[in-house]
């Protein structure tokens, strides 16, 4: 898979089939951060959830690092970050984002 279609693939899944399937990210990253603090006490923050998500992504690398998934989902978890922490100062575009 070439460079520009792992990319391309990563932008549709965060913008199309990820939201339809699985629902708001931004919504799931609450939910999550509430369930792990209940577990273990400690709070994160939302932006934290894409972070571990491409820690765990890249640990995986090390068993398979040709996966094609994993370059993908990283790209992907790394263009929600973006959305979330760089973006999150632009509430008429975050207003806008499916997730």
């Amino acid at each position: 898979m070439s460079e520009e279609s792992f990319l391309q693939v990563a932008d549709r899944i965060t913008e199309t089939d990820r939201f339809s399937t699985h629902g708001n990210f931004n919504n799931n990253c609450e939910i999550a951060i509430n369930i792990f603090k209940a577990w273990t006490g400690i709070s994160l923050k939302k932006e934290d959830v894409p972070k571990l998500l491409i820690a765990l992504k890249m640990a995986r690398m090390q068993s398979n690092p040709s996966y094609t998934d994993n370059f993908t989902d990283i790209a992907g978890y790394l263009k929600l970050l973006y959305k979330m922490d760089v973006m999150q100062d632009e509430p008429e575009v975050m207003q806008d984002l499916p997730f």
